[in-house]
């Protein structure tokens, strides 16, 4: 913002008019439009008056917004929420999102329902555990090479931990 800023007051006296586009054209593109428009009038109301005329649609984005009040000291914001509140009364106005609007009346439920095509198997959701069962889960190990039924792998009581180390290879008793 601070280069859109720099550059007006650089170009003011030489242009005769500002294109600033963005993807949409609703929120980045209009956020800048505002605060060009106020360092043209000097007023807040009347750069949002101009930019409602320009732009219906205008939803400027708070985030610029609020970064150009920073910067210039004026109060842009509440000229935006206002936009972006215009913005969406006049779309729900345009949807009739009322209550009344969205309700339809279903029809009864047939006793004798139609008999619906067969489904592809292949598109039927499944059980991704389908086949899997936690019981006999360690079933084969025996079968493995080098597997024994005694494992080693018994739990190990703290009291016990100790005395293990003293069979490792290379391990020391504190004793020595």
């Amino acid at each position: 913002m601070r280069r859109v800023i720099r550059f007006f007051r650089r170009t003011r006296e030489k242009a005769d008019g500002y294109t600033i586009h963005c993807w949409g054209g609703v929120s980045r593109s209009t956020a800048v439009g505002l605060g060009l428009l106020y360092l043209i009038t000097g007023s807040e109301r009347e750069a949002g008056d101009i930019l409602r005329r320009i732009r219906p649609e205008a939803g400027p984005h708070r985030g610029i917004v609020r970064y150009f009040d920073e910067l210039l000291g004026c109060r842009l914001t509440p000229v935006s929420d206002a936009l972006r509140s215009e913005k969406l009364e006049t779309m729900r106005r345009e949807l009739d999102l009322s209550a009344d609007a969205l309700l339809e009346e279903l029809p009864a439920a047939e006793a004798d329902e139609p008999e619906r095509p067969p489904v592809d198997p292949r598109l039927e959701p499944r059980d991704p555990f389908e086949g899997f069962s936690p019981v006999g889960y360690d079933d084969g190990l025996e079968e493995l090479p080098g597997a024994e039924a005694d494992d080693g792998l018994e739990e190990l009581r703290p009291e016990e931990a100790d005395d293990d180390l003293e069979e490792l290879p290379g391990a020391e008793s504190e004793e020595e």
